[in-house]
């Protein structure tokens, strides 16, 4: 059998039963989306701090050319809104479904 079937059928276990065992760790499903979101927010907050050191770079480099200049312009400005939408994101759903209870 393909190791991709094995995934598949691994996967559809674990969303049946809702709590995957591994020896000597108690890891559910709940678990495992909880580190996958994590780890991907992570990514995307390193991801989003780099476009900025990027276009702060491309700036300090383009000093006296002006499309060096927007475009390190507009990579500062992009990766400060991916991170306020990145971190404040949370935040604000967290609130609006308490208000919503």
């Amino acid at each position: 059998m393909h190791m991709y079937a094995l995934y598949a059928m691994l996967l559809f276990e674990v969303a049946e039963a809702g709590q995957f065992q591994i020896p000597g760790a108690n890891l559910s499903a709940a678990g495992i989306i909880t580190s996958i979101v994590n780890l991907l927010w992570g990514a995307i907050v390193a991801f989003c701090t780099v476009i900025f050191a990027i276009g702060a770079l491309f700036m300090i480099l383009g000093a006296g050319k002006e499309d060096m200049l927007q475009k390190g312009k507009t990579m500062m400005i992009g990766g400060i809104a991916g991170l306020v939408v990145v971190i404040g994101g949370p935040s604000i759903l967290r609130t609006f479904f308490k208000v919503f209870e």
